[in-house]
């Protein structure tokens, strides 16, 4: 399928609407449990 960041970064260039979420790569867990709270997705 290929990187969804990649990916992510190309549709926007065409003005697509994209789900909510981050410009970056995470594997810490605690990390993204945080920022999910904050985007008040928890």
């Amino acid at each position: 399928m290929g990187d969804k960041l990649s990916a992510k970064k190309k549709v926007k260039e065409f003005g697509v609407l994209l789900v909510p979420g981050t410009n970056f790569a995470t594997s810490d867990v605690g990390e993204t449990i945080k920022m999910a709270e904050k985007s008040n997705i928890l």
